[in-house]
């Protein structure tokens, strides 16, 4: 099955249903045939993987404007596993969007492995999007005619790997989360819990240094939301991704290793704790 043609005619029958995923997953454009993936940015020794300095985001609708994040500091480092909470209206998603180069702040510096991002073209944004960035959503965004393995193999599809390479890739990351045995599942014959496996191992098979998650665990129940939080947490230990999870769950935040929170924009400074220690590894076909 030609994976690109199918994404392409499934996009144009549920175009605004995936314009986003399509965006954090494939990083834009596709490349040319035979363009090989790069790898992930990845800072020096002491630099964070990612540092927001005094960012500010406004958004004006005629003679009103409003300032959804305020002078926000923020440093993700290599191996991180931080939470951000905020009530509904805080600005997590516009502080998600710019985390993850989707959208550019009104005010202030954004750094990625050191890199100033201001100057970047759109191209440039998309690239080291695509190479550095994984995106897991609450509503997982699969496209529902394709299988679980093909949803997975997307993002190499826009990287311009096809064919074998990308199914054994992307079968090996589904093995990865527990879901090698669902990989020709299309999304209607899996649970919330194994689609939001499916959507991880998505994020995760470009080899991103960095993963986001906007309330990864908000469409679950809550026994289900616990393994996908232990699954984050054995990514980040086993692994060294930086994990940032968005969230208004009080209980998803103990989970990680470091907290903040978003006030009205404002965020408060990141505290250090204890997270719980990631358990065995989970069976095949977690999360039923």
């Amino acid at each position: 099955m030609d994976v690109l043609a199918a994404a392409r005619r499934e996009a144009a029958r549920t175009a605004r249903m995936v314009r986003t995923a399509f965006l954090a997953c494939s990083g834009g454009a596709r490349r040319k045939a035979g363009q090989r993936d790069r790898q992930a940015a990845r800072p020096v020794d002491g630099e964070p993987l990612l540092s927001l300095s005094q960012v500010s985001k406004r958004y004006s609708i005629g003679p009103v404007e409003t300032e959804v994040l305020k002078r926000v500091d923020l440093d993700v480092g290599a191996g991180d596993l931080l939470s951000i909470m905020g009530e509904s209206g805080s600005g997590k998603s516009t502080l998600l969007n710019i985390m993850g180069l989707l959208d550019r702040p009104t005010e202030g510096s954004l750094q990625v492995a050191g890199r100033d991002v201001s100057a970047m073209s759109d191209d440039e944004l998309s690239d080291t999007r695509n190479q550095s960035i994984g995106f897991v959503f609450q509503a997982f965004r699969l496209l529902p005619r394709l299988t679980a393995w093909e949803n997975v193999a997307l993002p190499l599809t826009y990287q311009g790997i096809d064919g074998a390479e990308a199914r054994e890739r992307a079968q090996a990351m589904l093995h990865k989360v527990a879901m090698g045995n669902r990989a020709d599942h299309r999304p209607d014959q899996l649970s919330g819990g194994q689609q939001q496996r499916v959507a991880i191992a998505r994020a995760l098979v470009v080899s991103p240094a960095l993963l986001l998650a906007d309330e990864p665990t908000g469409a679950l129940d809550p026994n289900t939301g616990r393994e996908i939080m232990q699954l984050f947490r054995e990514l980040n230990g086993s692994d060294g991704i930086a994990v940032v999870i968005i969230t208004h769950d009080r209980a998803v935040a103990r989970q990680c290793a470091g907290n903040a929170e978003l006030v009205d924009g404002c965020i408060r400074a990141a505290v250090t704790t204890a997270a719980p220690s990631a358990s065995t590894e989970p069976s095949e076909g977690a999360g039923e």
